[in-house]
């Protein structure tokens, strides 16, 4: 899904497994996708170096041709059983950005983009929305079933 706005990706996230008594979905928090970056950094060496760093050469699109695509499908682009954080959309999120003007938070990089990281953060508008505007869900799995 792209060119979604806020509202529209957290409706959809909801709605995937609405009905589904074995899994409920939700727009990803912040804590889950840095939880996500940091397995990635502690169980795969060809995965992101250290997920919290500013430095452009971490998890950067352009520092190589590792097959990162708006479509997702090399496999080289899923590090720990997680598809890239970084490469396709920027993903919105549950978080909360602390500006008025621009209070919701889309996390990650662009496929078209070099210079974004895997643990970027952009406050944007509700309304924001492009070809590389998009969202990741978070699942909960009933262990009871």
């Amino acid at each position: 899904y792209v060119y979604v706005i806020r509202d529209e990706a957290k409706q959809q996230a909801e709605a995937m497994y609405s009905g589904n008594e074995f899994v409920t979905s939700e727009l990803i928090s912040s804590y889950a996708w840095d939880t996500a970056l940091n397995f990635i950094c502690q169980t795969n060496k060809e995965g992101y170096l250290l997920a919290t760093t500013t430095d452009t050469t971490y998890g950067n699109i352009g520092t190589g041709s590792s097959g990162k695509t708006q479509t997702g499908e090399y496999e080289a682009d899923n590090y720990s059983n997680i598809h890239d954080l970084l490469g396709n959309c920027w993903e919105w999120t549950t978080e909360y950005s602390g500006y008025y003007s621009a209070p919701c938070v889309i996390r990650g990089g662009v496929y078209n983009d070099s210079v974004n990281y895997a643990a970027d953060r952009y406050g944007s508008s509700t309304s924001f929305s492009n070809t590389y505007g998009s969202f990741r869900l978070q699942l909960y799995v009933n262990p009871e079933i």
